[in-house]
This record gives structure tokens, C-alpha cells and sequence, in this order.
């Protein structure tokens, strides 16, 4: 049986501030989409200007958090696919009494740097 492999291959540069930018989507315009990685988090901005710092291959993957914002490594993994990350989620928030449901997933980025 052939497994689904889901995962995008997304070009990864560095800015001139420093930050790494992600291409997730290109224009026959020129114009992009990318995801920009700060010490602030994932923001998504549309770009004209090709960055010019090549360092590697960025890899979206999600990952369950707990309450505190951390990520809970130890009870579960990263997930190349956002619907089986909700699942795993909703799971281990169903099988708690609180009212509060502490588990959340995000999306995150597994860098590939050129060698």
C-alpha cells in the first residue's frame, strides 16, 4: 500500500531584519504569499520583492499545545496534515472533565537548511 505523503515543499529565505520567510504561494505577477517566522510568531504578508538569501526548505507541520502554550512533544508529534492535527486535538480535549478545553494546535515549520 502506498502511503499519502502531504507535505509541501516551500522555499525559505532570510530577511534583511533577520526573520525567515516562508514562500507559500507565487503569482505569475511577481507577487507571493509567504509566512514571516519572529520571535512574535507566524504572520502571513503578500511580497513583491524576491528575497535574495536562500537558506533552505521549510515543511508546514502542526502540533498540539497545552494550556501554557507549549508544545506537547512528549503525548503526541507534528502532523503534516491540519485535519489530523484538529482530530488529535479535539480527542485529547474531549477526554477531560474541565470546562475549559486547554488543547489547541498551531502550525509550524520544519526548516530544511541547504547544505
Amino acid at each position: 500500500m502506498k502511503e499519502k505523503f502531504n507535505m509541501k515543499i516551500n522555499e525559505t529565505y532570510i530577511t534583511d531584519c533577520g526573520n525567515l520567510l516562508v514562500i507559500t504561494k507565487i503569482f505569475k505577477n511577481g507577487k507571493f504569499y509567504a509566512d514571516e517566522i519572529s520571535g512574535a510568531g507566524i504572520e502571513g504578508i503578500e511580497c513583491v520583492k524576491q528575497e535574495k538569501n536562500k537558506i533552505g526548505q521549510g515543511y508546514p507541520v502542526y502540533g498540539v499545545l497545552d494550556k501554557n502554550s507549549e508544545l506537547i512533544i512528549n503525548r503526541t508529534s507534528f502532523y503534516d496534515d491540519k485535519a489530523m492535527a484538529r482530530a488529535v486535538c479535539k480527542q485529547m480535549n474531549d477526554s477531560i472533565t474541565e470546562k475549559s478545553k486547554p488543547y489547541s494546535f498551531k502550525k509550524a515549520y520544519l526548516i530544511i537548511p541547504n547544505l
